[in-house]
């Protein structure tokens, strides 16, 4: 048998979460800023100015994004590597 005959494994990449985490804070992000701009959820907790402040629903928000991509981030750093 020469080595013409033997199959060779294809070198498969190995992949980096680096991407997909980055993803996931970008998303939090926005889903938080977005819920921000758009809601008026709860009382002001902190005024800027008198049209402008953080409600109770945006800090909850953002707890809720951060809390979901921190296990996504867990997720998929706990992920063997191949």
């Amino acid at each position: 048998m020469n080595d013409a005959t033997v199959p060779l494994r294809t070198a498969t990449p190995r992949r980096s979460p680096a991407f997909a985490i980055a993803v996931t804070w970008a998303v939090a992000a926005f889903v938080t800023l977005g819920v921000a701009a758009e809601t008026r959820i709860g009382p002001v907790i902190l005024t800027f100015t008198p049209k402008h402040g953080i409600h109770l629903g945006d800090i909850a928000v953002f707890f809720g994004c951060t809390a979901v991509a921190l296990v996504v981030t867990a997720a998929l750093l706990a992920r063997p590597r191949r």
